[in-house]
C-alpha cells in the first residue's frame, strides 16, 4: 500500500497496538513508548517487579474514586504531592534517581511541572476526573497479549527503567513475543523521557 505509515505513540500504546492489529496493511512500522499490552492495574506501581494483591488496590482506587468525587481525591492528591517536604523529596529522588535530563531542563519546577502533568487536568473539573477514571478502567478491560505474536512489522519500543505506571518489565514482555521487535530500555531513567 502506497500510504503505509509509521505509527509513534507515546500516550496510547494500546490504541497503536490494536489500530496495527485492525489495519496491518496500513501501518509500515511502530515506535512505541512507555506502553502496555493491557491490564494496567496488574503492573501499576510495581516498577521492578509485580506484586501480589496491588492491581487489586489499583482497581479499588479507581472505583473509589467514581464511587465518590474523583476531581476533589486529585485535588487532594496534588495538594500533598505539591506540599514543600513531599516536593523535595520528589525533587531528590527525581534528580538522584536519573531524571537529571528533566531537573536539568526544568530546575528545581520539574516536580510541579510533572504534577501538572499526570495531575492537573484531573483536579480541574469533575467531568475529566471522572473520565480519567474510566480511561484506567478502560486501559485495564483491554488485552492483546494472545495477539502480540502475529504483529510482524519492525516495532521499537523504548522504556525508561523506574517507570511507575508501565514498568520496563511489559516492554520486555511485550519485545519477547513480538517477531520483529527490539527493546530499549535506559537503566538510569525514570521514564523514556
Amino acid at each position: 500500500m502506497k500510504n503505509k505509515k509509521t505509527l509513534m505513540n507515546e500516550k496510547g500504546v494500546q490504541v497503536a497496538l490494536e489500530f496495527v492489529l485492525c489495519y496491518p496493511e496500513m501501518v509500515n512500522s511502530l515506535i512505541l513508548i512507555n506502553g502496555a499490552y493491557g491490564n494496567i492495574f496488574n503492573t501499576a506501581f510495581q516498577p521492578v517487579i509485580r506484586l501480589p494483591f496491588v492491581g487489586n488496590i489499583s482497581e479499588w482506587i479507581i472505583r473509589t474514586m467514581l464511587k465518590y468525587n474523583p476531581q476533589k481525591i486529585m485535588q487532594f492528591v496534588v495538594g500533598i504531592l505539591s506540599w514543600g517536604p513531599i516536593e523535595k523529596l520528589l525533587y531528590k529522588a527525581g534528580s538522584a534517581g536519573g531524571s537529571q535530563v528533566l531537573v536539568d531542563i526544568s530546575g528545581e519546577g520539574f516536580i510541579n511541572e510533572w504534577i501538572d502533568m499526570y495531575f492537573g487536568g484531573l483536579a480541574r473539573d469533575e467531568q475529566s476526573a471522572r473520565n480519567y477514571c474510566r480511561l484506567f478502567q478502560e486501559l485495564h478491560s483491554h488485552d492483546v497479549a494472545h495477539l502480540l505474536e502475529t504483529i510482524e512489522q519492525p516495532t521499537l519500543l523504548i522504556s525508561g527503567f523506574l517507570d511507575y505506571l508501565t514498568p520496563y518489565y511489559l516492554s520486555k514482555e511485550m519485545a519477547r513475543q513480538m517477531p520483529n521487535c527490539r527493546h530499549v530500555c535506559d537503566p538510569c531513567k525514570y521514564t523514556a523521557y
